[in-house]
């Protein structure tokens, strides 16, 4: 990636470049450089590498598909999953950084770049917790629904009452409808 960002920043960002003065190609903070040269080299060695044995079908052996029922499979781990969005968020700091104009304007671009990760996840957060609740109260009416298909309740109930409910069907939703699905190969999820 190193000989390959410096030839391609070359015929963008250097006055004598080819796509500089051909195209007039004016590229800032790396949108072609970087983003579309990285996103074509994570592809090609996608394709070098291909799926992990068993994946998708693959047998590493042969190094031919076979159809066949897979294993259950264990996509990913929380721990690397979060040490790679702190990587990428140190990453913003220097790059964006890097990017202003005026070097006065770099602390406001470096207290931007936080605030707009730092609130991006917690309404990400926010949002699929309300997500999941959704989804856990629709799985829970089913359940209700196939259990007790003539039953109607008249109650009324105050915000309160019904935003605790909400919570509490959604939570119970989740965790019936999906307990099978969470005991994964790891028993991480074991308990539930």
């Amino acid at each position: 990636m190193a000989f390959s960002y410096s030839i391609t920043g070359h015929w963008i960002w250097a006055s004598e470049g080819w796509l500089y003065n051909l195209f007039k190609f004016r590229d800032f903070a790396g949108s072609t450089v970087v983003h579309s040269v990285g996103g074509m080299a994570g592809l090609v060695g996608a394709m070098l590498l291909k799926p992990r044995h068993e994946r998708f079908g693959n047998n590493r052996t042969t190094d031919r598909y076979e159809v066949k029922k897979t294993k259950k499979f264990t996509p990913h781990e929380l721990g690397f999953a979060t040490l790679g969005c702190l990587i990428l968020w140190l990453g913003w700091f220097g790059f964006n950084g890097g990017s202003a104009a005026y070097l006065e304007s770099v602390p406001n671009v470096i207290i931007t770049t936080m605030l707009a990760a730092a609130s991006g996840g917690f309404f990400a957060l926010i949002f699929s917790g309300i997500l999941w609740l959704v989804i856990g109260n629709i799985l829970y009416c089913f359940q209700q629904k196939v259990a007790q298909s003539s039953k109607r309740s008249n109650q009324t109930v105050n915000l309160f009452q019904g935003l605790l409910q909400f919570f509490e069907t959604g939570r119970e939703g989740i965790r019936v409808s999906l307990s099978d699905e969470l005991k994964g190969s790891d028993d991480v999820f074991g308990d539930l």
